[in-house]
């Protein structure tokens, strides 16, 4: 089901490479299929373009979590707190 949808967000991609709701549908479809480290590029890239987008920052410790990288699970999280503190 997610592979399928990575051929169709190459696709996608192709036309608008920048859009971050294909950006976000890539986050998700390489973190259900364990391609972790793609995952977290797609959250580098939405930050590009959004450096305020909190969920992204969520995700990205999600995936730090499921390494076993605890370091960047607390600087993501905090980081992602301090976002909502000063909205």
């Amino acid at each position: 089901k997610y592979d399928e949808a990575l051929i169709n967000l190459d696709l996608a991609n192709e036309l608008e490479p920048n859009n971050l709701g294909i950006l976000k549908s890539y986050a998700l479809s390489f973190f259900h299929t364990g391609r972790y480290e793609e995952a977290q590029k797609s959250h580098e890239k939405i930050l590009q373009i959004e450096p305020n987008a909190f969920e992204s920052y969520l995700a990205q410790g999600n995936i730090a979590f499921y390494q076993g990288e605890m370091d960047k699970v607390l600087s993501k999280f905090f980081y992602m707190r301090f976002l909502l503190l000063i909205r």
